[in-house]
């Protein structure tokens, strides 16, 4: 039957994820008020991302209410097609919300790592060199796809006809809507491993190790969403019907952008570090909150390391001295991870301003 219509499960995601991802951003907001954190830079950012989100749900709705999304191409055709040409022209803005906004989250995690890592560390380096690579990224593949076609000033009959005289290199934009998509791939696979190389070369213990790099490898849900996504978009980006097939395609693009924001929430919690790996020790009473150290201990060593006062490690051993008496045994009260979080980045700023 051609009057069938799958739009449905679309409708569903869209609400749902789109209230997800409301309340990760909620719970971060919330963190940083009620521990009287201070704001960063993304915390900004993650809100101009959730914006873009939310601003996608609301045009995909719209998509299924007027565009025809859900049913197939022959039957809007043969029944309705202006219907048709209206959802291409949501499928136009939609893509271009994604392009726009899709590294956003991406960018914000980033600033999260820059602000957490001290200075003279290696990564921040490549923090900031895939800062710069997000950026460019996200301004070529607009232009690209504004361009390609011309789209605002044609009537979009271009998308389903391959030779329209409107779009000489249809070709190109379907091969645009493809392979636009592999640099997050990649950018998502350094993202991945540059927080767990430095946790990992850290000097600490190891089940601390693990429950952080476990709550920073959080950002690995976002990698395998884009590649799903990409893997779709290159077995349906051509297809004959592209209203029915828009359905997976676009769940898959709210995903993507979703997954990421949700992931760049993770690592702000304490309810989420908490459930991991716990370790028993005191507060720091030397550290404030605005990372101006009352009292520096005496660093403790990092065995077979030849180490500046300032690396990253030290600062760790700092904190570990802090942590335990000169007897090696544990003080009394119980922490989890995020305060460890929470210290190593204060006494870092402190030392690095």
């Amino acid at each position: 039957m051609d009057d069938e219509y799958s739009a449905g499960r679309l409708l569903v995601f869209t609400g749902v994820f789109a209230a997800l991802q409301v309340i990760f951003v909620a719970l971060r907001m919330a963190t940083r008020v009620l521990n009287h954190k201070a704001w960063g830079w993304d915390d900004i950012v993650i809100l101009i991302a959730l914006a873009g989100q939310l601003g996608m749900a609301g045009t995909m709705i719209g998509y299924i209410k007027e565009g025809g999304i859900g049913f197939h191409a022959a039957y809007l055709s043969r029944t309705n097609p202006e219907r048709l040409v209206t959802g291409f022209k949501y499928s136009f803005v939609i893509a271009v919300i994604y392009v726009v906004f899709v590294n956003v989250p991406k960018f914000a995690l980033l600033l999260l790592y820059n602000r957490v890592f001290p200075k003279p560390l290696r990564a921040n380096l490549f923090v900031r060199l895939l800062m710069v690579f997000l950026i460019l990224h996200t301004i070529g593949a607009t232009i690209a796809l504004v361009v390609i076609c011309h789209p605002s000033t044609v009537d979009f009959d271009y998308i389903y006809h391959l030779h329209s005289r409107n779009c000489g290199n249809i070709q190109g934009l379907h091969d645009l809507y493809i392979w636009e998509s592999f640099p997050n791939i990649v950018s998502d696979v350094a993202i991945l491993v540059l927080p767990v190389t430095v946790i990992w070369r850290a000097t600490m213990d190891n089940r601390m190790k693990l429950g952080l790099a476990v709550t920073f490898s959080m950002g690995g849900l976002g990698l395998i969403v884009s590649i799903l996504r990409f893997i779709c978009y290159y077995h349906n980006a051509s297809t004959t019907d592209p209203s029915w097939a828009a359905v997976t395609l676009e769940i898959y693009t709210q995903a993507e952008i979703g997954t990421y924001l949700i992931c760049a929430c993770l690592p702000t919690f304490h309810p989420f570090l908490n459930c991991s790996f716990r370790e028993r020790h005191a507060p720091l009473p030397s550290i404030v909150y605005n990372g101006s150290p009352t009292h520096m201990p005496t660093p403790m060593p990092a065995p077979g390391r030849n180490l500046g006062p300032d690396s990253f490690v030290v600062q760790e051993a700092h904190y570990w001295a802090d942590a335990y008496g000169s007897d090696g045994r544990s003080k009394d009260r119980l922490y989890g991870i995020s305060y460890w979080f929470d210290t190593v980045s204060k006494r870092v700023r402190g030392l690095n301003p």
